[in-house]
């Protein structure tokens, strides 16, 4: 069953490309499957220390699945990652 949202709200711009990215490995952490979309996507140097900051920032551990997140959680990970991105 699906819920729809009661107040529709703006979703970060990567938010799709990032939910699409970390399901596409299935059984994976949110860790792994993030470094692999913020080496390849967003930032190529340091994946690893990026995907630190984010998860710490956004308080989500790194160990949970992606089936686990909801859509809050993704889109405060994609706000992040597109702050990153604009902030250099």
């Amino acid at each position: 069953r699906m819920d729809l949202l009661e107040d529709r709200k703006i979703l970060p711009g990567l938010f799709f490309s990032l939910v699409r990215a970390l399901f596409s490995s299935r059984r994976k952490t949110i860790r792994n499957t993030l470094s692999a979309f913020v080496s390849s996507v967003i930032i190529k140097s340091k994946p690893l220390d990026t995907v630190a900051a984010v998860l710490r920032n956004t308080g989500i551990s790194g160990d949970r699945r992606p089936e686990t997140l909801n859509i809050d959680e993704f889109a405060a990970l994609a706000a992040v990652l597109e702050d990153l991105v604009n902030c250099g």
